[in-house]
């Protein structure tokens, strides 16, 4: 019924979770443990380092692994229902363990997968076995719990996500983000395909509803029986009381729900909890003064906004940085947090302070939520005070939310390396909060009765840190990562409001950005060490980085892959497409060529100014399009709204062959 979050009403959650709560002494984020030493001395940027003339030097050596490590997506370990058991997804070293957490030792020899299978998402049946989701062939693996082996593997979709098992316990339901929803029997063959939305994440039956979250859009769709849309749960907007004009006295921030990392049941089937980020929908000063006294943007030299700077995240305590946080966690443009759904009531919680990254949720049949936050980095120079990377709450934490606030919520727990995956064993609530680098699982006992006491147990494996893939996922100071934006390496799909360049969508940075410089969309950045300049630097509050360590992002970077497109390039549509796309007349390959579908030019093509040609691979899984996401689908790219005919000659095509162009950008 309505007014009811995990099947009891809100005034008997907070007095029954106030209850649960009492023997804990609250941590939050003005009591996160200060952990080792750096400085924020001001030191003299040695020639080759991107970034201001004077600042926080990140000295740290660089660190590479014998195989570029991929993206974080969390969510990669399964509390088995005995409660002495796990099964840990390792997509970083392209293997799947099943280790006792009891005893702390390994159940037979880890299961060896090719490289690139990215072993994902897991769900248990009743009969011994788990199914492990291969995003990167597109498989689901059966595996025999009790002696750690293959018994089935199957193909299932181009990226499959989450998965779920049915309520009557003999199909899989498998999330694909081209947009299909897969149902398999739990053995052998035979399938059946609906068609869902674009960007499918995860897979949750919840009170006898059958619910699939979309990832960027952080959408919660609603499914009948038939697999048919019932409904989309929006998850609230809120307005963030810390961003308040000190002059006007005015509210500024208002955040929207954003980047759906995790979708799960809640206790005992009742509701879904969610987390997610919310970004704001307001102007972002990111003009910054020179040493003239005048303002400028990409140069690399940075001087800070001043403490009554009045724009948006414009306080000075967190390096000065436009997109800031303050030192306890609080503020920034991109703020983490738990949403619960269930029965049509939504409970969206403040402020997660200190958690960055948020890519996994745990909830424990008592009603105990805990948050994964991967984008920690204890050792930072521009860090000074960071948190736990598990933060545990309930439902009385999460009712907060409405009062935009951003106060200490649940408690850490004693753990400071950046963590993947979180999972409750449904039989004790012992959490197991999974690291990637050391491979590992800490251990927390007596969560529940307020004696939590820590065990770990090292998974062992190939040594997979890299700088590159450090410093994109972790907290570059202003409780912010380069991930937050660019979730799993691709874009968050929002258009955001800058002053003074106006609105500007989220570049993807899976397109093979090799040779395709310079950066941004008004194409005024010539390399990434300009780039990290202006946007780790000046607007992230991250320290200065040496070439060297430049480099190090710039090679992870240029390896990610594109997304699959959703077309195959045999599609008969796609084809007729392809040859239009690449005739004299409509012109479309004048701008939109080579390997990468872009001449690396800035151009006008009518939409009110010069912007950079972006590349069109995986432009199918991106929208919006264009530089200020005009077009909702591609379909809408060839509105007069977005570009006239200095933007290909598409004014004359009919409507079929439109829809024939539209075939071909979703095949490549």
């Amino acid at each position: 019924m309505r007014g009811q979050i995990f099947g009891i009403g809100r005034d008997t959650v907070r007095a029954k979770w106030g209850l649960l709560l009492a023997p804990f002494t609250f941590a939050g984020c003005q009591t996160m443990s200060a952990g080792p030493p750096t400085s924020s001395e001001q030191v003299p940027v040695p020639v080759g380092t991107v970034g201001t003339a004077t600042g926080p030097l990140d000295t740290r050596p660089v660190r590479s692994a014998s195989r570029t490590p991929p993206p974080i997506m969390g969510g990669t370990l399964l509390a088995l229902s005995d409660g002495e058991h796990a099964l840990v997804s390792d997509p970083d070293r392209d293997r799947i363990l099943i280790v006792d957490f009891v005893h702390t030792q390994f159940v037979g020899n880890p299961i060896a997968l090719e490289a690139g299978s990215l072993p994902g998402r897991a769900v248990e049946d009743k009969a011994g076995h788990a199914y492990v989701v291969l995003r990167g062939t597109g498989e689901v693996l059966t595996v025999d719990v009790t002696t750690s082996t293959v018994t089935e593997r199957r193909a299932v979709c181009a990226t499959p996500r989450g998965l779920a098992i049915e309520p009557a316990g003999d199909h899989l339901l498998i999330a694909c983000a081209e947009g299909k929803l897969v149902e398999l029997p739990l053995a052998g063959a035979g399938r059946v395909e609906s068609k869902v939305a674009l960007d499918a994440r995860d897979v949750v039956f919840a009170g006898g509803k059958l619910f699939v979250s979309r990832f960027r859009s952080a959408e919660l769709l609603e499914l009948d029986s038939a697999r048919a849309l019932v409904r989309s749960n929006t998850l609230p907007s809120v307005a963030d009381q810390s961003h308040v004009d000190p002059i006007q006295g005015a509210l500024v921030g208002v955040f929207d729900p954003a980047v759906a990392w995790r979708a799960v049941p809640g206790p005992n089937g009742h509701g879904v909890v969610m987390v997610h980020q919310r970004a704001t929908s307001e102007n972002i000063n990111i003009a910054h003064p020179d040493a003239s006294g005048g303002s400028t943007k990409g140069t690399g030299t940075i001087a800070v906004p001043t403490p009554t700077d009045p724009t948006l995240g414009g306080g000075a305590v967190a390096g000065g940085s436009p997109y800031g946080a303050d030192f306890s966690g609080c503020g920034g443009i991109v703020h983490s947090a738990v949403t619960i759904v269930e029965d049509g009531t939504t409970l969206t919680s403040p402020q997660l302070a200190g958690v960055v990254l948020p890519v996994d949720v745990a909830v424990s049949n008592d009603g105990y939520i805990a948050v994964a936050s991967a984008g920690s980095d204890p050792t930072s120079p521009t860090v000074t005070s960071f948190g736990s990377s598990v933060l545990v709450m309930t439902a009385t934490e999460v009712d907060r939310g409405s009062s935009g606030d951003c106060r200490p919520q649940g408690f850490n727990l004693p753990i400071q390396d950046p963590v993947v995956a979180v999972a409750f064993d449904p039989v004790h609530g012992t959490l197991l909060a999974q690291t990637r680098e050391p491979a590992g699982i800490a251990i927390f006992d007596g969560v529940k009765s307020g004696t939590t006491s820590q065990r770990t147990m090292s998974l062992g494996g190939e040594q997979v840190g890299d700088t590159g893939h450090d410093i994109f996922h972790q907290n570059a100071g202003a409780g912010i990562a380069c991930a937050s934006c660019h979730p799993e390496g691709t874009d968050d799909g929002r258009t955001w409001h800058f002053n003074p360049t106006g609105a500007r969508r989220t570049q993807p940075v899976d397109v093979g950005l090799a040779g395709t410089a310079p950066f941004h969309w008004d194409g005024d950045l010539p390399t990434l060490g300009s780039l990290m300049s202006e946007v780790f630097v000046a607007r992230m509050g991250g320290p200065a980085e040496p070439a060297v360590r430049v480099s190090a992002v710039e090679d992870w970077l240029f390896k990610l892959t594109p997304r699959t497109p959703l077309l195959p390039k045999t599609d008969e549509a796609a084809m007729r497409g392809k040859a239009l796309f690449e005739s004299s007349d409509v012109a479309c390959a004048s701008c939109h060529s080579g390997a990468k579908f872009t001449n690396s030019q800035t151009v006008d093509v009518g939409t009110g100014g010069k912007f950079q040609v972006p590349s069109l691979l995986g432009v199918g899984q991106r929208v919006p399009v264009m530089h200020n996401g005009c077009a909702s689908t591609l379909r809408a790219r060839f509105d007069a709204a977005c570009g006239g005919t200095a933007h290909g000659n598409t004014s004359q095509l009919s409507e079929s062959e439109l829809g024939d162009l539209v075939a071909y950008l979703e095949s490549i």
